[in-house]
């Protein structure tokens, strides 16, 4: 069902099987360059790797976060909103790690690799309380939140993209971002290579070049072995794109079989795909 976006069929019940709540640790830590902040998600995701696989005798390299979110210098600028005495910095992370008892066996290695990789450690922030992630959250949220201000004052829509490509293009795309002659705010799920880049028109001429340049990204993401929507689907809007990204014969083999699951094509009409032509 994962993926077909309501075409081919609607979940009416689910079971679903409940795990304890871990015990969690936030962490904001900001970094004065791009390359200094990419090395750093590198050996996460590699530690991360090691954890997964039990490898935690090479406990200065096992690491387990549960999140790994990256905010840029626009960002920063609306974090301080909610946080006081925010560096000058050019971006930084959210982390949260997480454990399974209260001791927290990975926080040391994180923070290792985090200083060895140029992280502003004195104006790191640590939160071991559930008021202090709440802090944290609310800083993250207010990137988006400000962001809808911003559409709201301009009078146009923003044009932001959900593009994520493998790990060796991750610095390639986020060099391509940095080439955008818009205001913009880059932040998202670095975790997974998968950052939202909002550009914000404020004029109609603005806006079709923002979609211009949508198109360009996505082509390029495509290019680096990526996908054009990484979260939040292909609907309507992104038809063209999906057909680019896995091929004419697969689009006919997903109408072939909605053809033949829902006849009179009733499930999201014109999603992801146009109906078969007799």
């Amino acid at each position: 069902m994962i993926g077909q976006e309501g075409t081919l069929g609607v979940i009416t019940k689910a079971w679903l099987t409940t795990i304890p709540n871990p015990n969690v640790l936030g962490l904001l830590v900001f970094f004065d360059s791009n390359a200094d902040c990419l090395r750093a998600v590198h050996q996460l995701k590699q530690g991360a790797i090691r954890y997964a696989k039990g490898q935690m005798h090479a406990v200065q390299h096992a690491i387990s976060p549960r999140s790994l979110e990256y905010f840029d210098r626009n960002s920063i600028v609306f974090m301080r909103a909610k946080l006081d005495d925010l560096p000058n910095a050019a971006c930084g992370l959210f982390i949260e790690l997480e454990s399974r008892t209260e001791d927290f066996a990975t926080l040391e290695p994180c923070l290792a690799v985090l200083e060895s990789c140029g992280g502003l450690m004195e104006y790191s922030i640590l939160a071991d309380s559930e008021h202090g992630r709440n802090r944290l959250y609310q800083a993250r949220h207010a990137i988006p939140a400000s962001i809808n201000e911003i559409v709201t004052a301009n009078g146009m829509p923003k044009v932001g993209t959900d593009f994520s490509v493998p790990d060796n293009r991750l610095e390639w795309m986020m060099d391509a971002y940095a080439e955008v002659e818009l205001p913009y705010v880059l932040f998202g799920h670095i975790g997974d290579n998968h950052l939202h880049l909002n550009m914000l028109p404020s004029t109609e001429a603005e806006l079709m070049y923002a979609k211009e340049i949508y198109v360009e990204l996505a082509r390029i993401a495509l290019s680096y072995g990526g996908t054009v929507s990484a979260e939040h689907g292909i609907g309507k809007l992104k038809k063209q794109l999906l057909a680019e990204q896995v091929g004419a014969g697969v689009i006919e083999q997903f109408r072939c079989l909605k053809n033949a699951v829902d006849p009179n094509w009733i499930l999201g009409r014109g999603t992801l795909f146009d109906r078969l032509l007799k």
